[in-house]
């Protein structure tokens, strides 16, 4: 026999077996079917509920960001709770939680914002709004008088972050908790760090502007 009648007798005899197999078992074929178009079915669903319930969550966040912006930050809180409260693992709760933290700070309640602030840190470690904890973290030392815990604070965002675009700001505040100490020199070196690492920031400008400023108290000395 040719080699290709034997593989064409070959295949003839497996599509015979296969056929007659899902032929003596097709309910268990249909069910298999039926089980995997039930878990397609129920991913799409959660997903569409997620979906829906991100932006029914989004439109309550949406309300207290309005009042936020009006400088009603004890409502806006209620509002940002509520979020947190009714929907919770959404992105919308996570986003909620930084503003609670932000809208204590400006109401001045330096407690309330470092909890918030820390609760943050660590249920959402490295996410897009960590830089802005840990720089609240700082805001708030600073606040108190806190100097040197506020410069390590700020230090950890460009350190921990260093993509982050609040890099900048975290080296000018820096430097302005050296000033506050008149620690002029190491307030220099802080400006002088921000123009080493982010030339291309809109503050190189600022920072320039201060950094006269500073070599001038120091030639004081």
């Amino acid at each position: 026999m040719a080699r290709k009648e034997l593989k064409d007798d070959k295949f003839a005899e497996w599509m015979s077996g296969a056929f007659s197999f899902l032929k003596n078992r097709w309910k268990l074929v249909l069910r298999v079917l039926f089980c995997m178009a039930v878990i397609a079915g129920t991913l799409l669903l959660i997903n569409l509920r997620r979906s829906e319930k991100e932006l029914s969550a989004m439109r309550v966040l949406n309300k207290g960001e309005v009042l936020f912006r009006e400088d009603k930050f004890s409502d806006a809180i209620t509002i940002f709770e509520e979020v947190r409260r009714d929907f919770p693992n959404t992105v919308a709760g996570e986003i909620a939680l930084i503003h609670i933290g932000e809208s204590s700070c400006l109401l001045g309640e330096l407690d309330e914002a470092e909890g918030v602030f820390n609760e943050y840190l660590t249920e959402y470690p490295g996410r897009e709004f960590s830089p802005r904890a840990q720089e609240g973290l700082g805001y708030v030392m600073e606040e108190r008088g806190k100097f040197r815990e506020a410069i390590d604070a700020y230090r950890k965002v460009y350190e921990n972050y260093p993509d982050s675009f609040l890099g900048p700001q975290a080296i000018l505040s820096i430097a302005r908790c050296y000033e506050a100490m008149k620690e002029w020199t190491e307030a220099k070196e802080a400006y002088e760090e921000l123009l080493s690492l982010y030339p291309w920031s809109s503050s190189v400008t600022l920072a320039r502007a201060y950094l006269d400023v500073v070599e001038w108290e120091i030639a004081q000395d």
